[in-house]
């Protein structure tokens, strides 16, 4: 995705990095996003630290999580890497739209 001349990259959020606060702690502004859906995944019942949740992939259709994508830069993607730190890992998966987004799963 390329806007104002830059590439963008498609991030997939289902989390805290929805919330407002963190969003401007991080990349020093509130994203702007759209709604999509992340089919074969679902969210484990526990939470890392008991508020952060937890997504694994499934491969089952029936299963799905609704969520934000944003289009991110290349720097604001390797600032959220650092935030999910090791308990999550970054992979690229294609979201009910047809768009192709990175999310963050649990490891």
């Amino acid at each position: 995705m390329i806007k104002n001349g830059k590439k963008l990259e498609l991030l997939f959020t289902y989390g805290s990095l929805q919330w407002e606060n963190i969003q401007l702690e991080l990349f020093d502004r509130k994203l702007n996003g759209s709604p999509d859906r992340l089919v074969g995944f679902q969210q484990k019942a526990q939470k890392l630290a008991g508020l952060y949740p937890i997504v694994y992939h499934t491969g089952n259709a029936d299963d799905y999580l609704d969520g934000i994508v944003y289009g991110i830069s290349e720097n604001d993607l390797q600032i959220a890497d650092i935030y999910e730190g090791d308990d999550y890992k970054r992979v690229k998966t294609q979201l009910d739209s047809g768009r192709l987004a990175w999310v963050y799963v649990g490891i």
